[in-house]
């Protein structure tokens, strides 16, 4: 710990002259110590209820409820808090209880100011202890939930099913009671999917909740403490389905939005800056799932649709074929191949003047080029079919263009209109 790290101390004695004096050597020893003091284990647990706190030091020999009662009632909700018994009433009865019951420590009071020493010293450890712990399981329960995730992700197909496994990762994962993933509508945020115990908040969003916000700016919004204060309808809802902090991030691969996530927790302050670090690596992982899920869609249409583009060109009565800018030919249908004497294993291997053979000249050279400039063009031509007679045919050469309009090479169709020639003369 850094020296700017506070360390809260909450001192419970039913000797107040005592409390306030230990109060104040404690904080002389260590600046980084507030202390606050409890007369009675019942306003020590309603002090508990009320603010974080880092240690509980408590005497033993109290009216009502005595220190091992107490302690026992702490380690309900929680386990793991660091607690110091401090008592002017020591015993190997009473420190064997005290262990059996979960304490931290146990320190018998003393006469002298050393003793204030000597409890500081053990109050900084414990807290130091139980800090490192409490790194040591949010790591874990980080690396927990990203393994989680991603190994749900790798197995969605759709992004229904993307948006579907990251809220059943989170919505069951402390400290959150909702996890939900939306779009854009109507000026706030649709949920596309959800889970979690407080999903009955979703549905009063208003455009000026933190998922709203987060899609709106594009940037993570985070809400540490969610109070009673600020009139907005969004907190007075979240409050009372038990949230009390949210975290929303947007879902951005690359230039392309695919909507947000939010959490919600029904903790004050448990958003940090660990917590907003696997929030903002998961949703990359999210967008970067959806962007692969979609691309994979978009690929099974696109091979959907040229199964049939290619049925349509091989049953086509025209000759089909294409060239790319270096003039290979890239396809060729059934007709095209008969006619010009080519196998379908020439096709991506030989180049349209191989095709051609002495039939190539600078004329057409001429008309391939302009093409690739971006014109269209449509002319007749005559041809020596493979049984020695001349047809004619009607030709259409057009650009090849990707999705972003960038030429790629040369579509061409022949009909043969010799019958409609000889009628014509």
């Amino acid at each position: 710990m850094g020296s700017s790290d506070e360390i809260v101390v909450l001192h419970v004695d039913d000797e107040p002259d005592l409390a306030e004096m230990a109060a104040e050597f404690l904080e002389r020893e260590d600046d980084r110590f507030t202390v606050e003091t409890a007369r009675s284990v019942e306003a020590a647990l309603e002090e508990l209820a009320g603010q974080d706190v880092d240690c509980i030091v408590s005497d033993y020999e109290m009216p009502g409820t005595d220190g091992i009662e107490f302690l026992e009632a702490v380690r309900e909700d929680h386990p793991a808090l660091p607690f110091v018994l401090y008592t002017g009433k020591g015993s190997e009865e009473i420190a064997s209880e005290a262990i059996a019951a979960g304490v931290t420590d146990y320190l018998q009071k003393g006469t002298g100011l050393s003793q204030y020493a000597v409890l500081a010293n053990r109050v900084t450890n414990a807290v130091e202890t139980y800090r490192s712990q409490e790194r040591a399981r949010t790591m874990q329960r980080i690396q927990r939930v990203l393994r989680d995730v991603n190994q749900r992700l790798v197995r969605a197909e759709t992004r229904r099913e993307v948006d579907a496994a990251v809220c059943e990762v989170l919505g069951r994962t402390e400290p959150y009671r909702l996890a939900w993933v939306g779009e854009a509508a109507d000026g706030t945020v649709r949920p596309r999917a959800s889970a979690g115990e407080a999903t009955g908040y979703l549905g009063g969003e208003t455009d000026d909740e933190p998922a709203a916000r987060a899609l709106q700016d594009g940037d993570p919004i985070t809400v540490e403490s969610i109070d009673n204060e600020r009139g907005d309808s969004w907190r007075a809802t979240a409050r009372d389905h038990g949230i009390r902090a949210i975290a929303a991030v947007p879902l951005i691969y690359g230039e392309t939005g695919y909507g947000v996530m939010s959490v919600a927790s029904g903790h004050e302050d448990t958003l940090d800056e660990c917590e907003r670090d696997l929030l903002i690596e998961v949703a990359e992982d999210i967008a970067h799932a959806i962007h692969r899920v979609e691309s994979e869609r978009r690929l099974r249409e696109q091979r959907a649709d040229l199964r049939v583009y290619e049925r349509a060109v091989e049953s086509a009565s025209d000759l089909l074929a294409g060239i790319d800018t270096e003039y290979t030919l890239v396809f060729a249908n059934e007709r095209y191949r008969e006619f010009h004497g080519i196998t379908e294993s020439d096709v991506g291997e030989v180049s349209l003047p191989e095709v051609l053979g002495e039939t190539w000249d600078a004329e057409i050279a001429e008309r391939e080029a302009r093409v690739l400039d971006g014109e269209t063009l449509s002319y007749e031509v005559e041809r020596t079919a493979p049984d020695g007679r001349t047809r004619t045919f009607s030709v259409r050469d057009y650009p090849l263009r990707d999705s972003d309009g960038r030429i790629l090479g040369v579509v061409g169709s022949m009909r043969d209109i010799t019958g409609r020639k000889r009628r014509e003369r």
